[in-house]
Formats: C-alpha cells, sequence, structure tokens
C-alpha cells in the first residue's frame, strides 16, 4: 500500500489521467502486482506458497507494477506460473480429500 503513492508519479494513469484503456489495464495490472506482493509477503495466495513459488510471486507482482509494456508481459508471464500452480495444488487438494 506505500508503494502506491510512488507508482502514480510514474503512471498518472492511476489518476485517471490518460485513455480509457490506458487507465484500465494500469490500475488492472497494479492491482493485480500488488496483491501478488502481498501474497509473496505474507506466504500464501489460495493455499500455501513454497519459497520458489514466492520469489516468482514477487517478480511478477514487481514486473506488473513498472511502467514498461515489456516488463508487464514478462510479469503476466510469472503471475501466469503463479496462478497454474495454485490451480495445481487445488487438484492435488481435492484429489486428497
Amino acid at each position: 500500500p506505500y508503494v502506491l503513492p510512488f507508482l502514480v508519479i510514474f503512471s498518472p494513469s492511476l489518476l485517471l489521467m490518460g485513455t480509457s484503456q490506458q487507465i484500465v489495464a494500469d490500475t488492472l495490472f497494479t492491482a493485480i502486482g500488488l496483491l501478488l506482493i502481498i501474497s509473496a509477503i505474507q506466504g500464501w495466495a489460495v493455499y500455501k506458497l513454497n519459497v520458489p513459488v514466492r520469489l516468482l510471486s514477487l517478480a511478477a507482482g514487481a514486473s506488473l507494477i513498472w511502467p514498461s509494456t515489456a516488463v508487464t508481459m514478462v510479469g503476466v508471464a510469472f503471475a501466469t506460473v503463479v496462478l497454474g500452480h495454485q490451480t495445481l495444488q487445488h487438484f492435488a487438494e481435492k484429489r486428497r480429500a
């Protein structure tokens, strides 16, 4: 949460200044990025995160809030891996039950 004021400096669309497409994309990527960073710090998303997935979640979150399209796309790829890991963990938990 304390990083948000600094994000506004590099991405004015978070203050609703810019095109509607840019505002929606930057707000969405920033929200998802902050959620990934928070889950990496806490060690939980839906299920407990092991250390490599925590580091990947942290990298994904940092990449998503970075104000560069190429770095954001890397963050999307990392976030997809974290989401895939959580999905596989969900199905493993269902199978055990």
